[in-house]
């Protein structure tokens, strides 16, 4: 326990006292020290004396994982005070680390866990239930939850329960305690929400998160040098941070709701357009930070995390507009190449190209760029004449809605983050035409058969 900077050591029976209030803290009594099977997660969460401090952690960390990560920073900086902006606000956004495997996302996230101990489990959102996803988020107060594995496959149960985080309302289940029917469990932690897929089954739940895309999947040996020794320094434990940091929690309770509606305007004054959620989003954890500057030593500004937020959320609201529609297109082209509507070779080429030159568009001008690739990149082709009349007529049979005229929905797929150019002659069965290059792993869809596969290759990256 702290009080005033001052770290309180427990007894051997795990008792404390502060403020002349005593506390019984049973993950470190020795009645249950013997016992490795309960309050695994618990023990990890736990004060470690080191000589870091806030500026040191924060260049390692953004030197591995860029820029973007400053706004983990600035979640993190949330998360210590979470109550009381959760008191004021009643939602908190989801920190949305997206990404291919070997970005490095998940890492990104459990990486700050280490600012209150060890690193606990992380949750598999895939194979948890709700009420052990719940239990976990209620045994840590203003600490963070890693939610790893997220899939717009995992079900509908799950993807409301991720959304019912925004507003902490946890879960509700049958107790058997003496005079209690009903048990609440209580959302006392913030949510990083890793996976591999963006969070577009639910548009609402997307504009429930604040999205940090990570799409270099491809390292050098410096970076991934540099980023096994900060993971080493990490594992060294730097709870001492977060004490320091909450010291300060009474200027957070004097300053955060002014700042957070001058914070609210700088961002609307920055984006002509924009949905209200998300800059209320982005809102939150800046003004935290806005706060908090001038009292820590970090080598980041409030101007520079305002155009970084900015930019994150032009980026999400060009996703919100276009998902459902893209995504629509996407499942209906998986539908007909299951069943033979659509042929590899004939509608679509899957290859795994090490470099290619293709048409792109830069400032209004079409070019035509040479992309190398290490080691290769798995590329969907497909030949737009003629395949937007068939998607049409499936869509709206399976479907049974308006779609997008074709004009539109090439336009949302030329401007999506998985399209990478045109391709200005390819054969297509008999006929040679151009074609548009998406990249694969980015459409988070399953058109790879024995045929197309890819080709083998070992995976040596650190991450």
């Amino acid at each position: 326990s702290t009080t005033n900077g001052e770290f309180i050591d427990i007894d051997d029976y795990g008792r404390v006292s502060v403020n002349k209030r005593s506390y019984f803290l049973k993950p470190f009594s020795e009645l249950y020290r013997d016992d490795k099977t309960v309050f695994v997660n618990e023990r990890n969460f736990r004060y470690i004396e080191t000589k870091s401090n806030i500026n040191e952690f924060t260049k390692k960390y953004v030197e591995v994982f860029g820029d973007k990560a400053k706004l983990c920073i600035c979640a993190y900086l949330t998360t210590l005070f979470s109550d009381f902006i959760f008191a004021r606000k009643g939602k908190l956004p989801l920190i949305n680390l997206f990404g291919p495997k070997g970005t490095g996302k998940t890492e990104q996230a459990t990486s700050l866990q280490y600012l209150f101990g060890e690193k606990p489990d992380i949750l598999n959102i895939s194979s948890a239930t709700p009420y052990a996803s719940a239990y976990l988020m209620k045994i840590f107060v203003n600490a963070i939850c890693v939610i790893d594995e997220y899939k717009n496959s995992i079900g509908i149960d799950k993807i409301e329960f991720i959304k019912s985080l925004y507003n902490r309302h946890g879960r509700v289940r049958g107790s058997v305690k003496e005079g209690v029917n009903v048990e609440k469990i209580p959302v006392n932690s913030m949510v990083f929400l890793c996976g591999q897929q963006m969070p577009t089954a639910d548009v609402a739940l997307l504009s429930r998160c604040i999205f940090i895309s990570n799409y270099k999947d491809q390292h050098s040996q410096d970076e991934k040098d540099m980023f096994n020794k900060f993971q080493d320094y990490c594992k060294e434990g730097h709870s001492n941070i977060t004490n320091d940091i909450i010291q300060y929690r009474s200027l957070i309770e004097n300053e955060w709701q002014d700042a957070f509606i001058q914070t609210e305007k700088d961002l609307k004054n920055m984006l002509t357009e924009s949905d209200s959620r998300l800059i209320e989003n982005n809102a939150i954890i800046l003004a935290t930070f806005r706060v908090l500057e001038k009292a820590i030593n970090v080598d980041f500004t409030y101007e520079e995390m305002l155009h970084l937020s900015v930019a994150s959320i032009t980026e999400q609201m060009n996703i919100l507009q276009s998902s459902n529609e893209l995504a629509g297109f996407w499942s209906t082209l998986v539908y007909m190449q299951d069943r033979g509507l659509i042929k590899d070779g004939d509608h679509f080429i899957i290859k795994h190209p090490v470099e290619e030159d293709l048409l792109t568009e830069v400032e209004g001008s079409t070019i035509e760029q040479h992309y190398t690739w290490t080691p290769y990149k798995t590329v969907l082709y497909i030949k737009w004449d003629g395949l937007y009349q068939l998607f049409a007529e499936q869509a709206v049979k399976i479907r049974q809605a308006e779609i997008l005229p074709e004009n539109s929905l090439k336009y949302y797929m030329k401007h999506s983050l998985a399209f990478i150019g045109t391709k200005k002659s390819m054969r297509f069965g008999t006929k040679v035409t151009t074609a548009m290059a998406f990249d694969y792993d980015k459409l988070h869809i399953e058109m790879i058969t024995d045929d197309n596969k890819k080709p083998d290759y070992k995976n040596d990256l650190p991450f």
